[in-house]
């Protein structure tokens, strides 16, 4: 009930902060690693790697369901989102007073989609998305992919619908 997840566009914890009980419908989600890392009864640490979506103080009282002896959350911490962890994070606190550029990761690289350099001269063309024939870019197949200058700087993130070009995202000119 306290989740972030919209329901008829009002957030699940506003309603339950309210009094509300609404009946929230099953989500599917997937556990790739469910690791019990200490057991100090009663109190245990467990590590999970899972899927978007997955909400992990309801996980938790469901394993303490399960076992007959209730569970909640005294502590948690995100240590991975997506490929990003949290040994490439600075802290919020760091910022503005050390140098963040080590941490910098450079928007062609965190898309983790296939690159394709657009010749120069279709810079403009794309930064005002112009729609354009995906043979202007590549013959290989790819439904999705971002456009990168010489540089390997993000133009935009693209996909292909009937043979042209589709703008998912533009990125300005930096500078």
């Amino acid at each position: 009930m306290y989740s972030a997840i919209k329901q008829d566009g009002v957030r699940m914890y506003t309603r339950a902060r309210a009094g509300e009980e609404i009946e929230r419908a099953p989500r599917r989600i997937r556990i790739d690693k469910l690791e019990l890392l200490l057991f100090e009864p009663p109190r245990f640490r467990i590590a999970i790697a899972c899927s978007k979506g997955t909400y992990i103080r309801s996980l938790v009282a469901d394993l303490g369901t399960a076992v007959g002896a209730g569970a909640h959350l005294t502590e948690l911490r995100r240590t991975r989102s997506g490929t990003f962890t949290l040994a490439q994070a600075i802290r919020l606190d760091r910022v503005g007073i050390d140098d963040v550029t080590p941490y910098l990761i450079p928007m062609s690289a965190a898309t983790h989609l296939p690159s394709v350099t657009a010749p120069v001269e279709l810079h403009a063309q794309i930064r005002s998305g112009l729609q354009l024939p995906v043979e202007r870019f590549t013959t290989e197949k790819i439904e999705r992919f971002q456009l990168v200058d010489e540089d390997a700087r993000l133009l935009a993130i693209v996909h292909v619908e009937d043979g042209k070009v589709i703008y998912d995202r533009v990125f300005p000119e930096a500078g």
